[in-house]
């Protein structure tokens, strides 16, 4: 038997994707002293709360100020787990709702409700509108409108979303909320997926599971004693 020493590994970083594929316990410091021990993906959402404000969950109902104007007004917005749970992160590899409630007041304007969904950086992941809201008149009413993102596109990090509310005609912006939710996207890297053997990081802003296929075929007789290939093997 051989017995190895016990070994505590410190691990300093400012990244909140590397953050939160760690185990617990996770520890804030702040100037040389602790100001949270907790698991990894609920200290980086409480952190990322305190810094930006921003959550996954957002009532503007009892607020003085609400975003719209005399025809139409954003009631809230939520990120929701598949099972309805409001949450503020989720594995990459789970589908999410984001859910928009506002009030039509006017009735006669076709209102399109739409998000914009940035990464930690500010850059543009994608955008995404009803399409079929814009084509006809609303109807005086309270609407809850949500937008689906399947499971397998986004990239582990920091996502947040821009609520809009626009009209097609005439062409208009009735709400624009920048960064009313955000939510954190993490990697378990479950078991069962043909990537769990990759332990090292991906390029890109999102990372679609894209299907592939691939076919064999027995090489011809007098192709399948070939010189050594000079290349290089890389890992």
């Amino acid at each position: 038997m051989v017995v190895r020493p016990c070994r505590n590994l410190l691990f300093l970083s400012q990244q909140f994707p590397a953050l939160s594929r760690l185990l617990p316990p996770v520890m804030l410091f702040d100037r040389g002293c602790i100001l949270a021990d907790r698991p990894a993906v609920t200290l980086v959402c409480d952190y990322l709360r305190s810094v930006t404000g921003t959550t996954g969950d957002r009532d503007y109902a009892e607020q003085t100020t609400v975003p719209g104007n005399g025809a139409v007004r954003l009631r809230s917005v939520r990120v929701r787990l598949e099972n309805g749970e409001v949450t503020h992160s989720a594995d990459r590899h789970s589908s999410l709702a984001v859910e928009m409630q506002y009030d039509v007041l006017v009735p006669g304007y076709a209102f399109a409700p739409s998000y914009q969904f940035l990464n930690d950086q500010g850059t543009c992941l994608f955008f995404s509108m009803n399409p079929k809201l814009g084509t006809r008149s609303s109807q005086v009413g309270r609407y809850t409108s949500t937008c689906w993102i399947p499971g397998g596109l986004l990239a582990a990090g920091t996502v947040s979303a821009t609520a809009m509310i626009g009209t097609l005609d005439p062409p208009g912006i009735h709400v624009f909320e920048q960064k009313a939710v955000a939510f954190e996207v993490t990697d378990e890297r479950f078991g069962d997926k043909p990537e769990s053997s990759y332990t090292g990081s991906y390029a890109g802003i999102v990372r679609p599971e894209l299907d592939w296929t691939t076919d064999v075929a027995v090489l011809p007789l007098n192709e399948s004693r070939q010189p050594e290939a000079q290349g290089e093997l890389h890992t």
